[in-house]
């Protein structure tokens, strides 16, 4: 029998072989010749002391406090690239997040202006209209100023609608326009519509400028 055959197969407590396909031999003669094929020799028996011992003695070297060590380097790693892009790479970033409740019979609408860049933008201004299906405005609200600086935010009563005196079962459109001057001298204009009515309450985040200066 040959030795790769002699590996396939494994001996029984009762002094059996049964092969990998079920087979059971129990000739003596043939037992044997698969265990002297299955034999070892001292060169193999030597490396897998050797290899043994680097296992161990690799267990012995992780220890718990090295694991730590090794997640909290990585951790400021991973931290250290993010404070580089968020607060060094130049870059202008204007978000708009936008809130709708509907409360008490009427609608609110909440506006928030963020400078997520890190450049000051100049000139800026934000327009809310709450509209209905057909277009007509409803309400209406705006709010200026002459900058912001980088990684800031502005929300207050200037960005904030209450709508009475209009059913809440029906559908509206909330219009967000957004005008600003970059640090380099350009100006930038984005408008925003969202449609609700259908949900108590919703939620929009628009990524109203992106761009990296690199040069």
């Amino acid at each position: 029998m040959s030795k790769k055959r002699a590996m396939e197969l494994w001996d029984d407590e009762d002094g059996f072989v049964i092969t990998a396909d079920g087979q059971v031999i129990t000739d003596v003669d043939e037992i044997m010749e698969i265990e002297k094929d299955q034999e070892i020799t001292e060169d193999e028996y030597q490396a897998s002391q050797l290899a043994a011992a680097r296992l161990l003695n690799l267990g012995k070297a992780i220890t718990p406090v090295r694991v730590f060590a090794a997640s909290a380097i990585i951790v400021l790693l991973l931290s250290s690239i993010f404070a580089t892009w968020y607060w060094v790479i130049p870059r202008d970033s204007v978000d708009i997040d936008s809130k709708y409740f509907q409360r008490g019979g009427g609608h609110v609408v909440l506006v928030e202006m963020h400078n997520l860049g890190t450049r000051t933008i100049r000139d800026i201004t934000v327009v809310v209209l709450f509209e209905d299906s057909e277009g007509y405005t409803l309400a209406e609200t705006s709010w200026h100023k002459g900058e912001m600086p980088a990684h800031s935010s502005y929300s207050g009563d200037d960005l904030e609608l209450l709508v009475r005196g209009y059913s809440v079962w029906a559908e509206y459109n909330i219009v967000l326009s957004v005008s600003w001057q970059d640090d380099s001298g350009r100006h930038h204009s984005e408008t925003f519509t969202h449609t609700v009515g259908e949900w108590t309450s919703e939620r929009f985040t628009d990524e109203a400028g992106r761009n990296w200066i690199l040069f």
